[in-house]
């Protein structure tokens, strides 16, 4: 259950086409069905980083389970990448959090995943 949100001021040529990519670097790094993945890329222009209006990205992932000191830098590692190829966002201008979540903590479907 893996869910990326991204918050860019930058401008892309097609969010969609971004969201597509990220989700398939998420089934890359963690091995889970693109089915379960969902992705949200949000335009906030109001974004200040360091002062600047120049191109910055925040994201949060969220997944179930803890967070993974190697997948956590593998992802870091390939968003970097993305963000800098289709949003033009240098790695010192970008966030990621990730957060881990336990199956009771996430409704799908009329109940929880634990049941």
């Amino acid at each position: 259950m893996p869910f990326l949100e991204i918050t860019t001021n930058a401008t892309a040529a097609s969010f969609k086409a971004l969201a597509e990519k990220a989700t398939d670097l998420i089934v890359k790094v963690t091995g889970k069905p693109k089915s379960f993945v969902a992705v949200q890329v949000q335009s906030q222009p109001n974004l200040v980083w360091n002062g600047t209006s120049e191109p910055a990205a925040v994201a949060k992932f969220y997944s179930l389970g803890a967070s993974n000191l190697t997948e956590n830098s593998e992802f870091s590692k390939q968003f970097a990448e993305l963000f800098e190829a289709e949003l033009g966002v240098s790695s010192t201008r970008s966030y990621i959090f990730f957060n881990g979540f336990e199956p009771a903590d996430i409704g799908y479907g009329g109940k929880t995943l634990a049941g």
